[in-house]
């Protein structure tokens, strides 16, 4: 199955929970859901998507039900969602949810991860009420793509603390990413959703701990040089063995995943 090619947008990400295999009906509800949810079919021919969070809403717009699923149970690869096949990957559609005042004023207050927590349950309950859905959430084994040193061993630099810059993660677009402080793990999280992957989550395997400094280009698409001039790059895996010293090796492993038992169309506005 052909999945369509999405930009790098950044989001609010969260905490994923221990795995339970109880069906989402059997789980208590949510403390909160929005206060208005709108569903439609997305436009024909739309080619963008978004995932958006303004104070009082949140948006998604041309996802698929396999999108918001991941989005809920933050799960970074299509693989993960097992069972996802015909209208609920080929489907798209806008969703609004609009929060009333008392959950906007919360989910500004709240720290970090405990916002980011609130906003996958308010997913999750727009998932159960207006799709249906029930699922299993358990480990399973799948196909994978195992992150681990090339043979001539790695090429990230060790990030130094002392060098006085206050810059930590990752930046840039697919095709081009700059990083500081950052573990393997983080890169292994970063690439997984890339075309690239085929849909399959890339797990670290590379032994390395700490925090690294690295730059990586590779030929997703048409890149600029800072003169105007379009630089030839090689492809992701040769990119990664050329200037990290790291590769990608299909293996296969346990990972979280989430097994829809029940799922139907959208209910009416």
């Amino acid at each position: 199955m052909t999945s369509r090619l999405e930009p790098t947008l950044l989001v609010y990400t969260g905490l994923f929970f221990a795995a339970q295999t109880l069906p989402v009906a059997a789980q208590a509800a949510p403390e909160a859901t929005f206060e208005v949810v709108t569903i439609r079919p997305t436009p024909p021919a739309t080619t963008n998507w978004r995932n958006e969070f303004i104070p009082g809403r949140m948006r998604f717009e041309n996802r698929s039900v396999r999108d918001m699923i991941k989005y809920a149970y933050n799960l970074p690869s299509d693989s993960q969602v097992v069972g996802a096949t015909g209208w609920i990957v080929s489907d798209h559609f806008d969703m609004v949810g609009t929060e009333d005042e008392e959950l906007a004023q919360k989910l500004q207050t709240l720290p970090s991860p405990e916002r980011s927590a609130l906003m996958h349950e308010l997913v999750k309950g727009v998932l159960r009420d207006r799709y249906g859905l029930q699922v299993q959430q358990k480990k399973v084994v799948l196909p994978v793509l195992a992150l681990v040193p090339a043979h001539d061993g790695p090429k990230v630099t060790a990030t130094n603390p002392s060098d006085g810059r206050t810059f930590f993660g990752i930046v840039g677009p697919t095709g081009s990413l700059h990083a500081r402080a950052t573990s393997m793990n983080n890169l292994a999280d970063r690439l997984t959703g890339i075309p690239e992957a085929d849909g399959r989550l890339i797990v670290d395997r590379t032994g390395l701990p700490g925090k690294y400094d690295w730059t990586l280009r590779w030929s997703a698409g048409s890149m600029e040089t800072a003169t105007g001039e379009t630089e030839p790059l090689p492809p992701l895996f040769t990119a990664l063995q050329e200037q990290l010293g790291l590769r990608l090796v299909p293996q296969k492993a346990e990972v979280d995943a989430i097994l829809i038992e029940h799922v139907e169309r959208p209910s009416a506005n």
